[in-house]
């Protein structure tokens, strides 16, 4: 996972109660999170049956690429100096059906007080199980997934989010 971002911790963002007044990265304290792409710090959300390319996947199998802007949980350079960190649940399926839930987790980056908290270089993948063949990763190309995300803190607070994209298999 890339960290993206500079550290929001200080007197003038806003806080929340049972952060300790600890400041949140986003512009509200109502958890949230967003699905799309990202490059350096630049925060693109996906469109709705969006067309994502499919990548090879960290775990084996295949997945879509996945960044996520939080809002309303604790990211940046905490009072220490170090960063927030978060936990990630990341799930991809079609027609209702789960077909792969991966766990990760790591450094919360900020990309700026009133833009939220970012987590970048992820692969929501089907199970290598489901997709196992070529013909299997083919037989994607064109249909609809749903990816998920939640996103949790390192004070317990969850935030959720979640986007219907078109697969592409292959070059476009």
């Amino acid at each position: 996972m890339l960290l993206l971002g500079t550290g929001c911790a200080g007197d003038d963002g806003p806080t929340t109660a049972g952060t300790g007044g600890a400041d949140l990265c986003g512009r509200g304290p109502a958890p949230r999170a967003e699905i799309g792409r990202s490059v350096g710090s630049d925060f693109t959300p996906y469109a709705p049956g969006e067309e994502v390319q499919m990548l090879v996947a960290p775990q084996g199998g295949f997945g879509v690429p996945v960044s996520v802007r939080t809002e309303g949980l604790l990211a940046g350079i905490d009072g220490s100096g170090a960063t927030y960190g978060a936990d990630v649940e990341i799930s991809i399926g079609r027609g209702g059906a789960n077909e792969g839930t991966f766990y990760d987790g790591g450094p919360l980056g900020c990309i700026a007080p009133d833009e939220g908290g970012l987590l970048s270089g992820l692969v929501a993948g089907f199970d290598p199980g489901i997709v196992s063949t070529n013909e299997d990763l083919l037989a994607l190309d064109g249909q609809q997934a749903t990816v998920r995300v939640v996103v949790t803190d390192s004070a317990g607070v969850s935030a959720e989010g979640s986007q219907v994209v078109t697969l592409r298999v292959g070059e476009g």
